[in-house]
């Protein structure tokens, strides 16, 4: 070579070297070119390898099976031309002038970015990235949660973002720009988060809303400044090297699995898959497996995002003479990506295998490391757009392309994971509750956890009827309920009515509104301050409260010493029973009222939730009647059966609900291992118990089933004494507020209904015309709970009928559609509790007519 073309090229490359850190100007590539050089044997390969230790003229922009792209300097042409000669190679230019690429990409950067907006005509900084993370995150509260992986060499925060619509989803890891230079990862990861947010294509929402996204749109911040600020072809990491002048490590060449084996990294700190003086030298890759490590269980799916070649690429990287014990599938899944990806219009083809079997020996990558020593069993390294053409200078016109294809690959990749069992959840203790509450919230949603709080008040507390649109918005809504000191949903959403309710602290009350208009979710205002009603609920006592009445709602020690007098002043017909005993002690009594024996029986079991208050004033009220009253037909229909009554089965929490929190719902057993109390004793049954998304998995949720079926020490006594006593009664009935429904199983499927289902139904329609033939006109819908309502699992009624086989069993929902849901004035108990009656009679009535009693 000669001393003047060496001696220019030793300059070039002193600056792209980024030696001199103290330099200002941009490295710039005039007349760089970049060639497709083909070799056939391994001794040529060996050359070309070496031309590339001479950083000064050459740099490796890709290597496959048989070629290698170099990007050359104007002053090595001639030795690359001996080359050439000497050893029979071919080489084909695919770019004459780099920096022709790199201006152009610039000039449409500059077009694109006039407006200020940002986009995906052009690529980004890491400054707007982070800045748009930051609008993500505060327009998308509910479903995103920012996450820090650790810091750079340089001092720089690595940033990540989490989508999370639902608990229990399977997760995925995207890891982009690990390689500085490969600018259309991060484009296309930021352009998988808007989509992911905010798009309303069908297959999009149910990418977005089945899974639990991780995405770190840029990993090598150091390096991806360093290529916008400084050096656009820049690789590497930016920690200098104690050994050498030259400066960084290939951050995925760096983590230790097989580090360095078979030649699969670079041992010269001045070659670009320079593996680094040992594993995780860079704070980045450490910070990297530090943070995946601590949420393995968590991941499913790990891809890391690369260009260029349109390759799918699957462990192992270190060797092509073994290959991992799922390769059969792993390659399954990676031809469902890359059909998916070749069908679109623009006929991309990716090809797809095992990093060395396809590509050549690259050891200590992420993928490598995620499949070895974190089991991720699905990790592929995504090389997009293009093969050389423009290779890692990518015009952005080609950005939504790529972005498009990414997206199409991706979710064929996950319907395949799917497919082969590859996505489910990974750690039993992540099912039990959702990690990503901050345990400050967690703390708060333990709402009346210390026994010497004072009672819970809801001044200025508002309940709105949201009417739901899609499944995006319930996701919403869904994921804000589990924040239960500032939320807490009053009414399941209905799929019939498209509604649900939901009460609202005046704290989230701007962030509430906020959140219904930016998600075009319809909104009507039902109770403006909860708690004036509870202080209207709270009747005065006056001299006419001598005696047990039904103008007023009654605490437990009243309701069980009514019972005792009942059963005082009717001894021949009544007798008290033991259920058993809850969490706190306390006792759950019930009542038999029997006229004859013979009798067949019906068994009713009321206030199994805390705060639905209504249901043990009727139950009592019903109990007085089949005592009392002189109307024939109430005679005849207490004096034909066998009645078992429980007027309040959740007895903890009845008096928590009187005594601390008038809202609280669930038992008051605390969780072993969270702050939160209680579980929702109507999921806790072992009948289909958490099936089909029946209950919540999350021990803060309102409709937390439980850690296993029958946690609760109440469900438990209550299947052991019905099993017990099973031959004692035919019908179960479930006292339940609100909503007016009457509802049958099955609660756990809409899919399926009882054999007998006809016979349901039909008894169904005589309780609700029986009751809207009254003058109040009340309405009830009745049918199966999982198809009038929602999916609901492990129900103390779906138990009794599918473990016990009573084939006629009811949940009745009472008063009202939501005016006052759980604070039912006083005044109402007496018109619900004629509804009742006259429901109960034709209910009973059909019944028998069918055959059942």
């Amino acid at each position: 070579m000669a001393l003047s073309s060496f001696l220019i090229a030793l300059t070039l490359v002193g600056l792209a070297q980024g030696a001199s850190l103290s330099q200002d100007e941009r490295i710039r590539y005039d007349n760089y070119s970049v060639y497709k050089v083909k070799y056939e044997t391994q001794e040529q390969r060996s050359l070309l390898r070496k031309l590339v230790e001479d950083r000064k003229n050459f740099r490796l922009w890709h290597e496959a099976k048989d070629e290698l792209h170099l990007m050359i300097s104007p002053g090595a042409l001639s030795e690359l031309e001996s080359q050439i000669q000497r050893t029979n190679i071919s080489a084909n230019l695919f770019i004459s002038n780099v920096q022709e690429l790199i201006d152009s990409e610039e000039d449409a950067n500059l077009r694109a970015s006039r407006d200020g907006s940002f986009g995906w005509t052009k690529y980004n900084t890491l400054a707007e990235i982070y800045a748009w993370l930051d609008e993500i995150l505060a327009a998308y509260p509910v479903i995103t949660e920012s996450f820090v992986l650790g810091q750079s060499f340089e001092g720089r925060t690595i940033r990540g973002i989490k989508i999370s619509y639902k608990s229990n989803n399977p997760g995925v890891f995207i890891e982009s720009n690990i390689h500085a230079r490969e600018w259309i990862t991060s484009a296309t990861a930021t352009w998988l988060i808007n989509e992911f947010l905010t798009s309303t294509d069908e297959l999009v929402r149910n990418l977005a809303e089945s899974h639990d996204w991780y995405i770190v749109p840029v990993l090598n911040v150091d390096g991806f400044v360093y290529t916008h600020e400084k050096d656009r072809m820049w690789r590497k990491t930016r920690q200098p090297s104690d050994i050498s002048t030259c400066i960084g490590v290939d951050p995925n060449r760096n983590y230790d699995s097989h580090w360095m084996e078979n030649g699969g990294a670079s041992s010269n700190p001045c070659a670009e898959d320079y593996g680094g003086p040992n594993p995780f030298s860079e704070p980045e890759i450490q910070a990297m497996a530090d943070f995946v490590s601590g949420i393995k269980d968590k991941i499913n799916v790990l891809l890391a995002f690369h260009s260029y070649s349109q390759l799918l690429l699957s462990p192992y990287g270190h060797t092509s003479e073994e290959f991992p014990p799922n390769f059969d599938d792993l390659m399954d899944v990676a031809q469902a990506f890359g059909d998916a990806v070749e069908s679109l219009p623009y006929g991309t083809v990716y090809r797809y295998g095992s990093s060395a079997g396809i590509l050549y020996a690259a050891s200590g990558a992420t993928i490598d490391w995620a499949y070895n020593e974190q089991g991720v069993d699905i990790a592929y390294t995504i090389e997009f757009r293009d093969t050389g053409r423009y290779g890692f200078i990518l015009p952005p016109v080609h950005i939504l392309p790529n972005a498009e294809e990414a997206l199409i690959g991706i979710a064929a990749l996950l319907d395949k994971c799917e497919e082969l069992g590859y996505l489910k959840l990974k750690n039993a203790q992540f099912k039990m509750r959702l990690l990503w509450l901050l345990a400050t919230v967690v703390a708060l949603t333990s709402a009346g956890i210390l026994k010497d709080a004072p009672k819970k008040r809801y001044e200025n507390f508002r309940v709105y009827k949201l009417t739901i649109q899609n499944e995006f918005q319930l996701a919403v809504i869904e994921k804000i309920a589990e924040l239960s000191e500032k939320y807490n949903i009053w009414k399941d959403y209905d799929e019939h009515t498209k509604q649900l309710d939901i009460m609202v602290s005046p704290e989230e009350l701007k962030h509430f509104q906020n959140l219904i208009m930016f998600n075009n979710i319809g909104s009507e205002l039902m109770i403006e301050n909860v708690q004036e009603r509870i202080d209207e609920e709270q009747v005065t006592a006056t001299a006419d409260d001598a005696t047990f009445g039904w103008t007023k709602y009654y605490e437990l020690e009243e309701i069980e010493a009514w019972l005792d007098q009942i059963v005082d002043a009717y001894p021949t017909v009544t007798e008290k029973f033991i259920v058993g005993e809850s969490y706190e002690g306390r006792t759950i009594q019930g009542i038999k009222i029997s006229h004859k024996t013979g009798n067949p029986g019906i068994f009713i079991e009321s206030n199994i939730h805390a705060r639905e208050w209504i249901t043990s004033a009727s139950a009592t009220w019903f109990i007085n009647q089949l005592l009392t009253s002189q109307d024939a037909e109430v005679r005849n229909l207490a004096e034909s059966y066998d009645w078992h009554i429980v007027p309040v089965f959740n007895v903890d929490g009845f008096v928590h609900s009187h005594e601390k929190d008038r809202m609280w719902r669930k038992t008051r057993q605390p969780h072993a291992t969270n702050a939160c109390i209680g579980a929702d004793a109507n999921r806790n049954f072992n009948s289909h118990w958490l099936e089909n998304n029946g209950a919540s998995s999350n021990p803060c949720s309102e409709t937390f089933a439980g850690d296993t079926p029958e946690s609760e020490p109440e469900a438990k006594a209550l299947a052991e004494y019905l099993t017990t006593n099973k031959e004692k009664f035919n019908v179960y009935i479930s006292f339940h507020s609100y909503g007016q429904y009457l509802l049958s199983p099955y609660g756990h499927t809409k899919e399926e209904f009882p054999e007998n289902y006809a016979d349901i139904l039909t008894i169904g329609k005589a309780f609700a015309d029986a009751i809207e033939g009254l003058p109040y006109g009340t309405v009830y819908q009745y049918g199966s709970t999982a198809d009038v309502l929602y999916v609901a699992s492990g129900s103390s009624v779906d138990w009794v009928f599918n473990e016990l086989d009573k084939k006629i069993g009811y949940t009745i929902e009472y008063r009202d559609k939501g005016r006052y849901g759980f604070i039912l004035p006083p005044v109402q108990i007496i018109p619900n509790c004629e509804e009742l009656m006259v429901g109960m009679r034709a209910l009973i009535e059909k019944t028998k007519e069918l055959g059942y009693l």
